[in-house]
């Protein structure tokens, strides 16, 4: 029995977390990432994927402890470290994929709320297992911050930051061009009107003129 909660915690915070880096690996969406105004202690994109792979490690070793800690019993702790993961694992559809900055921080704010509540009852039915979560809240709340920074300082009007970026890449480049020269013309007769004030003669008996 021990063998299957593992498996299935493990299996549960992995298979979220690889649900979540779909939407990541988008060039689209990197792009997207690479234009926004990010905001102060903002980390390298790499560091995302190694705190994350951490922490679900630390996750899934939480439920596991806990659950036989508690002699197998479904806890409301669990329930609580389950919707969490759920709810969290849709941040990247809604930052990479919809790229919708005001629903992606509040997907944030749901999951700090939800980190928060499920280690203050994991630490009541056992406190290794609030232990190790306890990074997993410290994060989320970092992560909310990052959020709120993106959402503050890429507001483009009524152009979300990804269509000014595709504006601007696609975009052709301005060319001027002079309009052709069309000199007036005699209301009766098609050829053009002589400035006589240019005519002058040749002094061999024949009137040059410019036009």
């Amino acid at each position: 029995m021990s063998a299957l909660i593992i498996i299935g915690w493990y299996g549960l915070a992995f298979g979220l977390m690889i649900f979540g880096t779909l939407f990541t690996a988008w060039k689209s969406s990197r792009k997207y990432y690479k234009a926004l105004i990010l905001p102060t202690l903002s980390p390298p994109p790499y560091v995302f994927s190694i705190v994350w792979s951490i922490l679900y490690t630390l996750i899934g070793t939480a439920g596991w402890l806990f659950q036989e800690h508690n002699n197998d019993d479904w806890d409301r702790a669990l329930t609580w470290l389950v919707v969490f993961l759920v709810v969290s694992s849709f941040f990247s559809f809604f930052f990479f994929f919809v790229k919708e900055n005001f629903i992606s921080f509040m997907v944030m704010v749901a999951s700090l709320g939800l980190a928060i509540t499920a280690d203050y009852y994991l630490f009541i039915g056992y406190l290794v297992s609030g232990y190790l979560f306890l990074p997993t809240v410290i994060w989320v709340a970092f992560a909310t911050y990052l959020q709120l920074g993106i959402l503050i300082n890429n507001r483009q009007g009524s152009y979300t930051t990804d269509q000014v970026m595709v504006f601007e890449e696609e975009k052709p480049p301005c060319r001027l061009r002079a309009p052709p020269y069309n000199p007036p013309r005699n209301v009766n007769n098609d050829y053009p009107i002589l400035n006589t004030g240019d005519m002058h003669s040749s002094g061999r008996g024949e009137m040059e003129f410019t036009l």
